[in-house]
């Protein structure tokens, strides 16, 4: 097994979030001014792009004798974000795009999964779920409820919650 190495405090609540923004200049940028703002509020933020130094993974060209190492790369990615997640009071899940991004999807049912509260974010303006009923895919939107969560669908609204939201150690 791989070693653990976040440093984990006591005195603040720590959400996770999960997120396909790394992927791309212009929403890894909208992911530091969100993980800003929750510091500043008084949380830790767990973020799976910073933990694993992955922002410049997505430019790997991937040749044949560099498989094995990647693959021992990810499997340490997806082991420190099972206990990042696991360490976590809560996810905040950002379901943005035309599909939600399958990595967020399986963030979303492992912390459900394990019982944790998950807050979703989705601000995107298209039709995502299988009928008027559903925000995003009705599964996702379950797991989300079922949790005590809900679905947020603006910054603002986001940070308002989160500043309302009582805080461990404060």
């Amino acid at each position: 097994m791989f070693k653990y190495t976040l440093t984990i405090t006591e005195n603040y609540m720590k959400i996770y979030m999960a997120s396909p923004f790394g992927f791309t200049e212009i929403t890894n940028h909208f992911m530091e001014i969100v993980e800003d703002s929750l510091i500043k509020i008084g949380y830790e933020v767990i973020n799976p792009w910073r933990l694993n130094n992955i922002l410049p993974i997505t430019q790997i060209t991937i040749k044949s004798n560099d498989r094995a190492t990647l693959s021992q790369s990810n499997i340490k990615i997806g082991h420190n974000n099972e206990i990042a997640i696991r360490n976590c009071d809560l996810v905040l899940a950002f379901l943005e795009g035309c599909d939600i991004d399958s990595g967020t999807a399986s963030e979303v049912g492992f912390a459900y999964g394990i019982g944790k509260q998950i807050i979703g974010y989705r601000n995107d303006k298209r039709k995502l779920g299988e009928n008027a009923g559903c925000i995003v895919n009705l599964q996702l939107q379950y797991w989300i409820e079922q949790s005590n969560g809900f679905i947020l669908s603006s910054k603002k609204e986001l940070l308002e919650y989160f500043t309302k939201l009582e805080k461990k150690g404060k």
